[in-house]
């Protein structure tokens, strides 16, 4: 128990003793089983977020069942941002041109 959450034993005698005072002897065993129940909460949960993000069969089997999507998404998008290109490169052709003139 030495160094458990960088806790030593004198501040844990500490907190027993407040926490005696505070609740009473009686109600001691009530309180240690509602912080176990917790923890074995956190716990579960912990190993439950650690299990999905380390999953890596998950992640890949996203991934391919949304590739289709991605890019039929994709696609449109594509298109629209080659026509906004074009319609740039449109746009400044006639300074292109200019400069080239200006150039020779």
């Amino acid at each position: 128990m030495n160094n458990f959450l960088f806790i030593d034993f004198q501040e844990i005698t500490i907190i027993l003793v407040v926490v005696v005072l505070l609740f009473g002897p009686n109600s001691l065993p009530e309180i240690a089983r509602g912080l176990g129940t917790a923890v074995r909460k956190f716990k579960e949960a912990t190993n439950e977020i650690k299990s999905e993000i380390l999953n890596p069969q998950d992640v890949t089997t996203f991934i391919v069942d949304n590739k289709k999507e991605f890019y039929e998404n994709f696609n449109p998008l594509e298109k629209e941002i080659s026509n906004e290109v074009n319609d740039i490169k449109e746009s400044l052709n006639p300074f292109e041109k200019r400069i080239k003139r200006d150039d020779s």
